[in-house]
């Protein structure tokens, strides 16, 4: 039997607030017409997206899904008629578009806690696909509700092609776009949204998350110390997950203060063309400085990589507080840039000069 939708309110921990206002467009009955549902990678957004379709479809009405009628009971299977997705996947080799059946399996596997790996963009094929599905006459008489799953990543002519659909929507469909990072989407697709932000999680709620699936000891800190308030990141991290990612992190801190440039052009080939993992990169090489930083003060204890004590010890005289504050600068920079689209080779070229000059001096 195929596995349903995991949904339940009550999964989507420590976002009352984003919930509050989610009941409250429900209970009044106005709802935006287009919204975008926002925050860290981790947080949620997903199965709040479903939870929220759930209940503007719930032939009961009110401001919670009851989750017994037919129409709550055909999307917890993921075949809804009048609910659509739209997600960045594929088309299969000779095809432009896409089967449904291949977007329905895309769906279920997202929705079960597997990422969208790889640069593919929703194309502008799925975008108007999705616009036919919208202008259709809801099959049960009530709402047609359409999720975007990473939206940010939508083909730039499939943005401008969703934005006449967004400006005259019909009456009853309501349009749910999900990012990680919203300033990646057309900005005159933000203008039509009303956004719901969903808030990092604090490290208490984390830590009794992962401690509820028996996760304990060193890769218990680990994941609520570098999880950065996400749910999922923190099991990740804590299971193992972004291990090969932190090698590569080090290879290239080590690889800097020693001269050697062939690291540089491997690491900008191995990482190319999967943004999300160019952004978890920096990400981490952040957290890498910023406990060479702490033990240069002696603060030793506070450390996020709480089992990378011997890497530590090796290089820790290599990096001054001077050399460490400049190249945590140009992460932040790199970061920045990255945001607006920029070659991650472009990006990291400055930080890796940093890492050389730091080199040279000890």
């Amino acid at each position: 039997m195929e596995r349903a939708i995991p949904l339940a309110f009550e999964s989507i921990v420590g976002q009352e607030r984003a919930r509050k206002i989610a009941e409250a467009w429900l209970r009044s009955n106005r709802i935006p017409h287009a919204i975008l549902l926002c925050g860290p990678e981790g947080t949620g957004k997903r199965r709040f997206a479903l939870e929220l379709a759930k209940a503007l479809l719930c032939q009961q009405g009110g401001e919670l899904a009851c989750n017994f009628c037919p129409s709550c009971r055909k999307i917890s299977s993921n075949v809804h008629p009048d609910l659509h997705f739209m997600l960045p996947i594929a088309a299969k080799k000779g095809r432009r578009s896409i089967d449904p059946e291949a977007v329905r399996a895309a769906v279920q596997e997202y929705m079960n806690g597997n990422a969208l790996g790889g640069q593919v963009n929703t194309s502008i094929e799925q975008v108007r696909q999705m616009q036919r599905d919208m202008t259709y006459a809801a099959s049960e008489g009530g709402r047609k509700v359409a999720v975007l799953l990473d939206a940010e990543r939508m083909h730039p002519a499939g943005a401008n092609s969703l934005l006449k659909i967004l400006e005259e929507p019909t009456p009853e469909s309501i349009f749910i776009l999900v990012s990680s990072v919203p300033e990646r989407i057309l900005p005159t697709v933000l203008s039509r949204c009303q956004r719901l932000a969903l808030n990092p999680l604090n490290a208490h709620v984390v830590r009794r998350q992962l401690q509820g699936m028996n996760i304990e000891g060193h890769a218990l800190e680990l994941g609520v110390r570098l999880g950065g308030g996400s749910v999922e990141r923190a099991r990740q991290i804590a299971m193992g997950e972004w291990d090969d990612l932190r090698s590569k992190v080090e290879d290239f801190i080590e690889a800097g203060l020693a001269h050697q440039d062939e690291v540089f052009w491997q690491v900008v080939e191995q990482l190319s063309g999967d943004r999300t993992v160019q952004d978890r990169f920096l990400q981490l090489i952040a957290f890498y400085l910023r406990d060479f930083f702490l033990l240069n003060h002696e603060k030793k204890g506070s450390e996020t990589m709480v089992d990378r004590s011997a890497y530590f010890d090796r290089f820790s005289g290599a990096l001054d507080g001077n050399h460490i504050e400049r190249a945590m600068l140009e992460v932040d920079r790199a970061v920045e840039a990255l945001s607006r689209n920029a070659s991650f080779q472009l990006v990291i070229s400055d930080l890796w000069r940093c890492l050389r000059r730091a080199g040279r001096a000890a």
